[in-house]
């Protein structure tokens, strides 16, 4: 194989490569985007009826969580973001660090900090 040859492969691995990164990318982010919208409704549903703690929100959003998560992406950018990772319930949850904990410095954020 001549030069050229090899920097044609080298440049289509490339774009193939920044392709997955840009879909892993994407579908992390839609997974954020609604494990955030799953949160304020749950908190908005759960307000009507009685106060909750983050960890009780937590604990009744998980299940469906799990099924939005496997519902919604195949694969996200590992931690480094060099390679793509399966969209396993146990990936996203670490990648996210979703938690009890999330969950409150997210109401935070959105300046619901009346529960704990």
């Amino acid at each position: 194989m001549d030069i050229k040859t090899i920097l044609t492969i080298g440049f289509y691995l490339l774009i193939l490569w920044y392709v997955i990164f840009l879909a892993g990318t994407f579908q992390f982010r839609s997974l954020k985007r609604k494990t955030e919208i799953l949160v304020l409704e749950n908190v908005k549903a759960q307000a009507e009826i009685s106060p909750a703690t983050c960890e009780e929100i937590y604990q009744a959003i998980y299940p469906k969580w799990c099924e939005m998560v496997r519902t919604s992406a195949y694969f996200i950018p590992s931690k480094s973001e060099l390679r793509p990772i399966s969209a396993s319930i146990q990936n996203v949850e670490a990648r996210l660090n979703f938690s009890s904990q999330w969950i409150n410095a997210y109401l935070e954020k959105q300046g619901l900090t009346n529960l704990h």
